[in-house]
């Protein structure tokens, strides 16, 4: 397939008639990056943005859990909503919970750059910062929906 398409990608493997989709590949090997490299497969694009955006996957659904383990041993009822990143407190107070990674200019200055979700609804945005390099939390912002208007795509 790669020699015939020059790529390699989810949308070439479901097209193939002698292949399972690529989704039953990706569980079977808990990603198709993960598949690839069995393979000893080398793809001429980078997926270290995939890594990366998996780990922040990974530490904000941590954080929800965390923080409605906390809120609900200190009496409140929390709720966390994996699929709308949204954090439920006492059914009153909606919290959208976004990671936003850094990324370098060319200047040499560190920005961030938040994709908020006004659709959501969302009383506040919890705002997670990593630092420089990705891999741990810098600070934290929390921004009330009137403030969100402010902050671009």
């Amino acid at each position: 397939m790669y020699q015939q398409h020059g790529y390699l990608n989810a949308e070439v493997i479901n097209q193939a008639p002698d292949l399972p989709q690529a989704s039953y590949i990706a569980r079977h090997f808990g990603s198709l990056l993960a598949a690839y490299s069995q393979l000893r497969f080398k793809s001429r694009v980078s997926y270290s943005h995939a890594t990366l955006i998996r780990r922040l996957d990974a530490a904000r659904m941590n954080l929800g859990v965390e923080l409605t383990r906390q809120m609900t041993a200190l009496g409140a009822v929390a709720r966390w909503e994996k699929k709308g990143r949204l954090l439920h407190i006492n059914e009153e107070l909606h919290v959208y919970v976004v990671f936003v990674r850094s990324m370098v200019t060319n200047l040499g200055s560190l920005r961030w750059y938040a994709r908020l979700r006004p659709e959501l609804q969302a009383d506040m945005t919890l705002m997670v910062r990593m630092d420089a390099r990705n891999e741990t939390i810098r600070d934290y912002y929390l921004l009330p929906r009137l403030d969100a208007h402010w902050v671009y795509d």
